[in-house]
């Protein structure tokens, strides 16, 4: 009795349970008319946009859409290119979701790499990275030579409770300088 009681149920829960279906997504975001350059990372929700964004990752990636790759597979790096205020500017979002084990890997490791003029200036893992970081929005304002950073750190310390989102604000570091994410948290 106890056997077929704990199969019913069992065979109930399941047919109700559901998936909790989600994917994340860097943006590309290009504002001349506000003299910015944001690059996000977002989420969308629901099995019916979030299969819609799979089946049309390449249209997106044309409008600075860049949509991780699914469980197993990877990597994938999109570029994008854009000119603002005199200054060339190369955005190149590698996503890779091939690792399945260890902290994290819920999501896929993304890094961001920015090239100003030819010259990389720019190289961080980007979004949540391992439960370590979570890097969310860095916006360019190309006049002025400033970069905005929103993030958040973790540490074993705090019992892997996240620092409050962080906001700073960087002039464009020395020509022969890359800033890396270790610059986020000296």
């Amino acid at each position: 009795m106890k056997w077929t009681l704990a199969i019913v149920l069992m065979l109930v829960t399941a047919s109700s349970a559901s998936a909790d279906y989600f994917a994340f997504f860097t943006r590309v975001s290009v504002e001349p008319e506000l003299g910015r350059i944001s690059v996000t990372r977002e989420l969308v929700r629901s099995e019916k946009y979030v299969d819609w964004m799979h089946e049309n990752a390449e249209a997106l990636a044309k409008k600075g859409i860049f949509v991780d790759p699914e469980p197993g597979e990877g990597p994938i790096t999109r570029v994008r290119r854009v000119t603002m205020d005199g200054q060339a500017f190369e955005f190149a979002v590698t996503s890779d979701h091939r690792s399945r084990r260890g902290m994290g890997s819920a999501l896929p490791d993304v890094g961001l790499r920015v090239k100003i003029d030819g010259e990389l200036r720019w190289d961080t893992a980007f979004g949540e990275f391992r439960g370590m970081t979570d890097l969310q929005k860095v916006v360019f304002f190309p006049a002025d030579k400033l970069i905005k950073v929103e993030a958040m750190q973790y540490s074993v310390e705090d019992g892997w409770q996240g620092v409050p989102e962080t906001s700073f604000l960087y002039e464009y570091w020395p020509e022969d300088k890359v800033f890396t994410g270790k610059h986020l948290w000296n």
